[in-house]
C-alpha cells in the first residue's frame, strides 16, 4: 500500500479533506497512512494510548479470526483535535473495516 504523510489539523480542528493549495492532488481523505505513523501521531495522551491499545487488540482479534487482508476507515473526534476544539480528551475510535474473506 502506498502511504501519504498525515495531513496536520485545519484552523477548524480537523484534518482537511483535500488539499487546500492543490484542491486536485491525489493526496486526499481518506489518507491511506501507515499503523506505525497513525499510533505515532495519535499516542498522545494516556487516554489516546488506552484507546489505541483497544483499536489494535480489535485488529489482532481479527487477524484471530482470519481476517488478514483489507483496510480501515478511522475517524471522529480521535483524529481531531477535540481537546482545542472541546478542551477534552476523545472519547473513543470510530472504525469500518473493509476486509477480504479468507479462501
Amino acid at each position: 500500500m502506498d502511504t501519504v504523510a498525515i495531513p496536520e489539523w485545519n484552523p477548524s480542528g480537523v484534518m482537511p479533506p483535500i488539499q487546500s493549495t492543490a484542491p486536485t492532488a491525489m493526496e486526499r481523505s481518506p489518507y491511506p497512512v501507515s499503523l506505525t505513523d497513525f499510533v505515532l501521531r495519535f499516542s498522545t495522551t494516556n487516554k489516546c494510548r488506552a484507546i489505541l491499545s483497544g483499536l489494535l487488540g480489535f485488529r489482532a482479534a481479527l487477524h484471530s479470526a482470519g481476517l488478514t487482508e483489507g483496510f480501515q476507515w478511522i475517524d471522529g473526534s480521535f483524529i481531531e483535535n477535540i481537546e482545542e476544539i472541546e478542551s477534552r480528551e476523545p472519547a473513543d475510535v470510530d472504525v469500518v473495516t473493509f476486509f477480504h474473506l479468507p479462501r
